[in-house]
């Protein structure tokens, strides 16, 4: 616990913010005041959440203390979720959290193109003809023109496509041709009434191993053209080295399971110049004028900058105040607005911290509803200063001044309550890009100023002024939501504007095997005290739905009512049934979805509810099913979905004596990744197949797999996969029992995927084991490992990477047909 204790203690030295809310000692004012006497800005561009280098952009702000920031090119919907069931929009928003708290950790700032993560991409050939290009080439260049920076480095070589991801490639070539453009007046001179143009010096290549075929190949590689950058330097005046918060950033990419021990002592980072004013030998800004020499009449603020620095206490930072303010007044007068702007926002920060000023602007409540009353509760004190003013506290939405002036003394709190109203017209705090309709590739913003706001915009906004010394500065700060937990003490989190009533159906997708009349259950949550909520489901011409509405009421605040309808299928097929509830005339259809981690501050998302009733051809017999569950695993859902008997297995019961009651046991994706009783109990699995079950093992990783031996013969997994959701698939034996039972299986049945065809096939297996199925993506060789079986015993061990974690929750028929015949295959039905 000590050492728990000690590490957030110094994560909180770097935390950076809006709200004046963190705190920084003596040493971190000390070297922000540092950071004014370097005007030189680094960006760094990858494809995707946890592709940057945080040990290089941890060494930029901290150690060249130069303006950073990290420009992922997506949100990282497409990948995968080790910490929960969220997929694609809702994972996105997860990643895009952790990388804004990464970026508080590691001092850099955090932006985002429109570019959508549709799933891994092959080559960027691929990834070029989903995304529009012209848009994220648009997106990257307002940022470059925004951000101004004098370096740029890419995390992946535009010279290797094929070699990585799609995306990877894809991010290094648009940012080169962004790279060659941007200065130009007429490329997308559309941008030019809000940016100007920008030339970036120099462009770099962040060379990593993972450029080379083994780690000892990059070991021997030679790198007399390479600029060597030593990231594991020790900041003494704060007790910690780059790489320990390096790795505190890199953790906080839990999703996606990169949690990584902290390193220290010294370390090699590798830049391969592409394009630079100099040949650089010492820094990656060499040939840059980073000094105040590159702004004209600087000379005095130079000499004033030089002055606070000598002159620092680092027992009393409030001795500095009045110089600094006399620097603030000094960077007032430079034309320079680029600059003017970042400088002046830090040295107002530099100043407040000095101060001790601290403000909070909270409720007690998580979320409001437009229209409502809230009580505003404000703490604001100056711990280490006399002569601080408070004047014009505003409530931004409405415009209304809450308090004109309020005069602190030394290290004495005041503390208001204010009865606000939040607007009727405030706009839900759902994620702004999620709103809008976006395509496989892209997601759409309504306007420029959007690529500048990575998180989600919030509307219930104080601004005030702070006047130390008679200089007043401006501050905005978002109103939170602070609450006491009695085992964890402060907890502060989001405050978000939601509907007066959201609904959900209890199941998302609805697998029906004939016309029959069936219920379902609707959610109806007040987040008001409501009355006469009229509820319905949407009529449609595919089927009936029994009572056509019903009437509520009474709902209290927070209060979940379920109510039941029975839905009447005409036809078979797939269909969509929606809900909304009307109050006043008014329509409400949305459901809301809360994420809540604590690595990163709670979100909500607003989605049309509605949930996909399947009317399919399939056939299923009584079989007892055991599932144990794997990463973010909604499989089993639509398994139960089917009409079949299934049990979640706790993983502490995986012996044989608690295996015996079932037909068939499937493992959850990357379960050989995750559940280490697996290993445990690896003999007791295999008895059971042997005595006559089927093991349904699904895809795993080949990082965090430390038992290879999990199958009754040898299997080697690989990195392989099939990207083209709808690729052509040939069954390598027609007549195999898994393509005839209890289903008929056609090529059909591989149409309508969704985002891939599957992932970590196997490239290699033992005699033993039988390829069903193969595929190719375009321009690609064959794959035959999406499934693989094998007779062992009485039973049978079935290994797939076909992503029945992503057809099953969406509904896809064909994969629901496949995995039945899975569960049921013909050797075994007869058997048991």
């Amino acid at each position: 616990m000590r050492y728990y204790i000690l590490s957030i203690f110094f994560l909180s030295i770097y935390y950076s913010y809006s709200q004046n809310t963190a705190r920084w000692n003596s040493s971190k004012i000390y070297n922000e005041i540092e950071k004014l006497n370097f005007l030189g800005s680094a960006l760094y561009v990858a494809a995707h959440p946890d592709d940057e280098n945080t040990g290089l952009i941890s060494y930029l702000a901290n150690n060249e203390k130069a303006h950073t920031a990290y420009l992922s090119l997506t949100r990282g919907d497409g990948g995968q979720n080790l910490i929960g069931n969220e997929l694609r929009e809702d994972l996105g928003l997860i990643r895009s959290q952790e990388l804004l708290e990464a970026r508080k950790i590691d001092g850099g700032k955090q932006y985002f193109t429109r570019a959508n993560d549709f799933g891994f991409s092959k080559n960027p050939t691929e990834t070029l003809q989903i995304w529009d290009k012209q848009q994220v080439l648009y997106d990257i260049t307002y940022l470059i023109r925004y951000l101004k920076p004098d370096v740029v480095i890419t995390r992946f070589d535009y010279r290797t496509p094929g070699t990585t991801h799609g995306h990877h490639t894809s991010s290094a070539l648009l940012m080169k041709e962004v790279f060659y453009e941007s200065n130009s007046k007429k490329y997308f001179s559309e941008q030019l009434n809000k940016v100007s143009p920008w030339q970036a010096q120099n462009l770099y290549i962040n060379i990593s191993p993972f450029f080379y075929k083994t780690p000892k190949d990059f070991e021997n590689a030679p790198k007399n053209n390479f600029l060597t950058v030593k990231t594991g330097n020790y900041y003494k005046n704060l007790g910690v080295s780059n790489s320990e918060i390096a790795a505190w950033s890199r953790s906080k990419h839990r999703s996606q399971g990169f949690g990584t021990l902290t390193k220290r002592g010294d370390f090699n980072e590798y830049l391969e110049p592409i394009a630079t004013k100099l040949q650089p030998s010492k820094s990656i800004f060499d040939g840059i004028d980073t000094s105040w020499g590159r702004i004209k009449n600087s000379a005095k603020i130079q000499e004033k900058l030089n002055e606070i620095i000598l002159a620092y206490d680092f027992n009393a930072p409030e001795n500095s105040i009045k110089e600094l303010i006399n620097l603030y007044n000094l960077i007032e007068q430079i034309d320079d607005l680029y600059w003017k702007s970042i400088k002046l926002s830090d040295l107002k920060n530099i100043i407040l911290h000095c101060a001790g000023f601290y403000s909070d602007f909270y409720t007690t409540q998580k979320t409001a509803t437009p229209g409502e009353k809230i009580y505003l509760y404000t703490e604001i004190i100056a711990q280490n200063f006399n002569d601080v003013e408070i004047k014009n506290i505003n409530y931004k939405p409405l415009n209304k001044i809450l308090s004109k002036k309020i005069e602190l003394k030394t290290n004495i709190e005041h503390k208001d309550v204010y009865e606000i109203d939040i607007p009727k017209s405030t706009r839900y705090t759902s994620p702004q890009w999620i709103n809008n309709k976006a395509t496989n590739g892209m997601y759409f913003y309504e306007n420029d100023t959007w690529l500048e706001t990575p998180d989600v915009i919030r509307d219930q906004v104080i601004t005030y002024e702070v006047s130390i010394l008679g200089k007043t500065f401006a501050l905005e700060s978002n109103i939170i939501c602070k609450v006491n937990d009695p085992s964890i003490g402060e907890i502060k989190q989001n405050l978000n504007i939601i509907p007066e009533v959201s609904l959900s159906f209890d199941k998302k997708h609805i697998i029906k095997k004939d016309n029959v009349p069936f219920n379902i259950k609707l959610k109806v949550t007040g987040h008001n005290k409501l009355n006469n909520v009229v509820v319905k489901i949407e009529p449609n011409k595919d089927f009936d739905v029994y009572p056509k509405q019903h009437i509520v009421k009474n709902i209290n605040k927070n209060q979940n009512i379920d109510l039941e309808f029975t839905v009447a299928p005409k036809v078979k097929g797939n269909f969509e049934l929606k809900a909304k509830a009307t109050i006043n005339n008014i329509d409400y259809n949305q459901e809301l979805t809360t994420i809540d981690y604590p690595h990163i501050l709670n979100q909500i998302i607003l989605k049309d509810t509605k949930s996909q009733l399947h009317v399919l051809n399939i056939n299923t017999n009584p079989i007892k099913i055991g599932y144990v569950l794997g990463a973010g695993d909604e499989v089993w859902k639509g398994i139960q979905e089917m009409g079949y008997d299934l049990e979640l297995i706790n993983q502490k019961n995986l012996n044989y004596n608690n295996l015996n009651k079932y037909n068939c046991i499937i493992l959850g994706i990357r379960a050989y990744n995750l559940v280490k009783e697996l290993e445990t109990n690896h003999i007791d699995l295999m008895k059971f197949v042997e005595n006559g079950g089927t093991l349904i093992s699904q895809y795993n990783t080949l990082s965090q797999l430390n038992f290879k031996e999990f199958a009754p013969y040898p299997i080697n997994i690989s990195s392989n996969r099939i990207t083209d959701e709808n690729a052509e698939v040939t069954f390598l034996d027609p007549s195999h029992s898994v393509l005839n039972f209890p289903n008929k299986i056609g090529k059909d049945d591989f149409q309508n995927w969704v985002q891939e065809q599957g992932l970590y096939y196997p490239d290699k297996w033992d005699l033993n084991f039988k390829p069903i199925l193969k595929s190719k993506d375009p321009g690609a060789d064959y794959e035959s490992g999406a499934l693989l079986i094998a007779k062992y015993g009485k039973g049978h061990y079935i290994y797939t990477g076909l992503s029945f974690f992503r057809q099953i929750p969406n509904g896809v028929t064909g994969a629901y047909k496949l995995l039945s015949n899975l569960i049921e295959i013909k050797e075994i039905n007869e058997s048991k």
